[in-house]
């Protein structure tokens, strides 16, 4: 039999926490720990707040796990609830505004990924590395 393939298992213990606006997102898969293509993060926001606006230079996909909030992506709003997904567009602005008792969110993208600011600034984020 041939070589078994390594099996990286990111333990929930050693998560890496990061704060971006008030907002807590927690790292759970990334190229640091065992990843080669995809990141896969959760984002916490507490009522009222919201991300800041965005874009990537890739697609951003996310799950809302619990609460609710308003997505907004360009110039369309749309209300959002646990269980509901949503699937941002290369390069378009977008941000959430959660609900009066927070939102859970679960994101997906590809590695590498920049978070671009309004002002044009971009750079790959520490819970993407």
């Amino acid at each position: 039999m041939g070589k078994e393939p390594s099996m990286p298992v990111a333990r929930a213990s050693d998560n890496p926490t990061f704060e971006l606006g008030g907002n807590t997102i927690t790292g759970l898969v990334s190229p640091s720990r065992g990843a080669s293509e995809c990141v896969l993060y959760r984002i916490d926001v507490p009522g009222g707040g919201k991300l800041p606006p965005h874009s990537h230079d890739h697609e951003d996909t996310f799950t809302l796990l619990a609460g609710s909030g308003l997505v907004h992506i360009g110039d369309a709003s749309r209300e959002i609830g646990a269980g509901d997904s949503v699937v941002v567009p290369t390069g378009a602005i977008h941000w959430v505004e959660a609900g009066e008792d927070g939102c859970t969110m679960i994101v997906t993208m590809l590695a590498g990924t920049l978070f671009i600011r309004e002002s044009g600034d971009g750079d790959v984020p520490p819970w993407g590395r």
